[in-house]
C-alpha cells in the first residue's frame, strides 16, 4: 500500500520563504515517492496561499484544525487525516514550531513521525555571533543542556536539521532518534513560477533578463509586534530588539547600497529591491531606494509591495543575482540557476550554516562586510556562467539530498 503523508508545514504567509517551504516539501515527496498520499496541515494559510495549493497541487488535500487540550483533532477532516495517515512529518523550517503536535501523535500511535529540514538553535534568545563562533559555543554545552524538545525529538523516526550546527548540537545532546543527520531546507525544490507576474514586474521597472540584480534588505530582528497580520502584542523584549536595530540598520544597509552602486556603474545593469518579508517594503524604501548619485538613481527601482511566492521566484529566475540579508531568497534563486549571496547578520540564527554546508556563498557582515560583498559582485560581472554553474551544482546536490530524505521517510511506514 502507498503510504499516506501527513504534512505539518505553513509557519506563516508574512514571509515568501515561509511559504515556500511547505509546497517544496510536497514537490519532494511527489518526485522521491510518487506513489504517497500527500496531505498538507497548515499551520497557517492565506486565501492567496490557498489559491496557489489548489492551483498547483491539486491532488493533495488541505486539513484545517488544531489539536484541542487532550490531543485530538478539533475538526472532522483533521480526524480522518489524523487517523489515516501513516506518517506525520514536520516540515522545513526555524525549529520545532508544531512540536506539541508531532508529541501528541508519538503518544497515541506507533506511526512514525519526525522532522523534515528543520534549524534547532540553542539559544532561547539570538547570541550575536559569527557561525564560527556558534560552533564553539555549542561544544561548550553541556550533555544535559537541551530542554524541552528533548522528548519529542527522542521519539521522532527521522530528525533531519537544514544545517551541520544543528545536528552537531542534536549529536552532542545525545538525541536518540535512529535518523539525525544533515538534510537541506525543502526551498530548494520548488519549480514553480508565475511568469505572468514576472513580465508585468519587468515592464512596469524596464528590467531586462539577465541585466539586473535584486537586492533584499533586512533588519537585525524581525519586528512581528509591528505585523498586522501576526497579531503580536509588544513586550520589552521586542522595544529591546527595535533598539537594537534602530543602531545597525544604517550601517547594515551600506554593504547593500555599495553594491547597488557598484552594480550600476560598472555593469551598467537595472536594481530591483524587493522584499522577503512583508514589512521590508518600508524597509527598502526608507534604506535602499534612495540617496544615489543621478546616474546610479535612475537605474534603482523600488517594488512598493509585498508579492506572492511563485511570482518572486520567476523575477529571481530573470535576474543575474540576487543579493540579500534574508536567509531563503537566496535559495529560491539558486532553484532557477540564479547566482545569490546571502549577507548573514551576526543576529541571524544558525540557519545560515545550510550556505557553507552546500557549497553555496555567504558572507558574514560584521567579520566579511563591504570588501566581500564586492568582490563577489566583481564576479558575478565578470564571470556569470562560472558562477551560474556553481549555483546549478549545489542546487542539484540539495535536491538529490531532499528527495532521498522524502524517500527514506515514506519508506519508515
Amino acid at each position: 500500500m502507498p503510504a499516506k503523508v501527513l504534512l505539518r508545514s505553513g509557519w506563516q504567509t508574512v514571509n515568501i520563504g515561509d511559504v515556500a517551504h511547505s509546497p517544496r516539501t510536497l514537490r519532494a515527496f511527489q518526485h522521491a515517492a510518487p506513489d504517497a498520499e500527500l496531505v498538507f496541515w497548515p499551520r497557517v494559510l492565506g486565501e492567496r496561499e490557498r489559491e496557489m495549493f489548489r492551483r498547483h497541487f491539486p491532488d493533495v488535500q488541505v486539513v484545517d484544525g488544531a489539536l484541542d487540550e487532550a490531543g485530538r483533532p478539533d475538526t472532522a477532516e483533521l480526524a480522518h487525516a489524523w487517523d489515516t495517515a501513516d506518517v506525520l512529518v514536520h516540515g522545513s523550517g526555524p525549529g520545532p514550531v508544531c512540536r506539541a503536535d508531532l508529541r501528541a501523535w508519538q503518544r497515541e500511535s506507533e506511526r512514525p513521525s519526525g522532522f523534515f529540514g528543520i534549524t534547532v538553535d540553542p539559544w532561547e534568545a539570538p547570541e550575536p555571533a559569527t557561525l564560527d563562533e556558534q560552533a564553539v559555543m555549542i561544544d561548550t554545552l553541556p550533555e544535559s543542556y537541551l530542554g524541552a524538545e528533548r522528548d519529542v525529538f527522542d521519539h521522532s523516526a527521522f530528525m533531519y536539521c537544514r544545517d551541520s550546527l544543528s545536528a552537531r548540537f542534536l549529536r552532542r545532546q545525545n538525541v536518540a532518534s535512529p535518523v539525525l543527520g544533515f538534510g537541506p531546507d525543502a526551498t530548494l525544490v520548488h519549480d514553480r513560477h508565475d511568469e505572468d507576474a514576472a513580465s508585468d514586474v519587468s515592464a512596469a521597472y524596464g528590467l531586462r533578463e539577465g541585466d539586473f540584480l535584486c537586492v533584499l534588505p533586512r533588519l537585525r530582528f524581525t519586528p512581528y509586534h509591528r505585523i498586522p497580520e501576526k497579531g503580536v502584542a509588544a513586550r520589552p523584549e521586542n522595544w529591546r530588539r527595535d533598539a537594537v536595530n534602530a543602531l545597525h540598520t544604517e550601517a547594515d544597509m551600506l554593504p547593500l547600497r555599495a553594491a547597488i552602486t557598484a552594480w550600476v556603474r560598472d555593469g551598467g545593469g537595472q536594481v530591483l529591491i524587493c522584499p522577503e518579508m512583508i514589512h521590508e517594503v518600508e524597509v527598502g524604501e526608507r534604506y535602499l531606494a534612495h540617496g544615489y548619485p543621478p546616474d546610479v538613481q535612475r537605474h534603482v527601482h523600488h517594488l512598493d509591495r509585498y508579492w506572492e511566492l511563485t511570482e518572486a521566484a520567476a523575477v529571481y529566475a530573470r535576474a543575474a543575482g540576487v543579493l540579500s540579508a534574508e536567509c531563503h531568497s537566496p535559495l529560491l534563486a539558486a532553484v532557477c540557476g540564479t547566482p545569490a549571496l546571502y549577507l548573514r547578520q551576526p543576529t541571524d540564527t544558525i540557519k545560515g550554516q545550510m550556505y557553507p554546508d552546500l557549497g553555496m556563498p555567504m558572507v558574514e557582515l560584521e567579520r566579511d562586510g563591504t570588501p566581500a560583498v564586492l568582490s563577489w559582485l566583481r564576479e558575478l560581472c565578470e564571470r556569470p556562467d562560472d558562477l551560474r554553474a556553481d549555483t546549478v551544482r549545489a542546487q542539484q546536490r540539495a535536491r538529490s539530498l531532499i528527495e532521498e530524505m522524502a524517500r527514506s521517510v515514506a519508506a519508515t511506514v
